[in-house]
């Protein structure tokens, strides 16, 4: 036998055996596009990859408190208030002997 009988039963056989899968895969309902494990198209992939991010993002939000605005302006005059005090104590410190600033003896 010459090489080139050989290799042409082999390619006979290979045939052979690729329509014999053929058959079996139509039998079982698997088709050739299917064995890629292919199923959706990217764009439908990629719609629902989107949903699902927006899903996760829409659980994971932080919710901002609203303040009203009258409470925004009662903190507001409350600060207003301690920061006139603070100018009023400095004010005296001032006009009186300087305070001197010393830092803590650690024991």
């Amino acid at each position: 036998m010459d090489l080139a009988t050989i290799v042409s039963e082999l390619k006979a056989r290979r045939t052979q055996v690729d329509t014999a899968i053929n058959q079996l895969q139509q039998l079982s309902g698997n088709s050739d596009q299917a064995a890629d494990g292919r199923k959706m198209s990217a764009a439908a992939r990629q719609r629902i990859s989107m949903a699902m991010k927006q899903r996760w993002a829409k659980r994971h939000a932080r919710k901002r408190r609203k303040m009203s605005l009258a409470a925004r302006r009662k903190i507001a005059a409350a600060q207003r208030k301690r920061w006139a005090i603070q100018k009023k104590e400095a004010a005296k410190t001032a006009k009186g002997k300087p305070v001197k600033k010393s830092m803590p003896i650690a024991a």
